[in-house]
This record gives C-alpha cells, structure tokens and sequence, in this order.
C-alpha cells in the first residue's frame, strides 16, 4: 500500500466524513482487508506477550457475548473520534 492513494475530486479544500469513509472503505476492498475483519465485535482488553512477540486480544462477540482470544502483530486503535 502507498502511504498516499492520491484521488482527485471536485470536493473542496477540506472533505466530508463521506468522502473519507469511501476512500478507505475502497482501500479495504482494495486489499482485501474485508476478509480478516470483524464485525459487531468489541476489543475489551489488549495485552503485550513478550515471549511471542504479539498482541493477546480479548473480544467480545456484540451478538451471542461470547469472549475469546486472540493475536495479533498489530493493533491499530480505531475509536471513531471523527464519526
């Protein structure tokens, strides 16, 4: 992935909550991330395992409320602060 897709539009200097979703949602689709994402899910705790080297994620399924594990070499907080 480039650090910059560039995409030219008509929108002004500064664009719309709409514009930026369907830039990334295109850069999801893009490189398959739709895939490995999920959904009506909610992190309730990240933990760093040293020995592995990776992230030990706990989730909550939203849906049934099961919790489980998982991990991950990456963990990008994505709060939702600009909704």
């Amino acid at each position: 992935m480039h650090c910059f897709d560039v995409v030219v539009t008509n929108s002004p200097s500064y664009v719309g909550a709409e514009e930026i979703f369907d830039f990334y949602r295109a850069r999801a689709v893009e490189y398959g991330l739709y895939d490995h994402a999920k959904f009506s899910h909610t992190v309730i705790g990240a933990e760093w395992n040293e020995s592995t080297g990776k992230w030990t994620v706990k989730v909550q399924d939203t849906v049934s409320g099961a919790v489980f594990e998982d991990s991950a070499e990456v963990v990008i907080n994505c709060a939702g602060v600009l909704k």
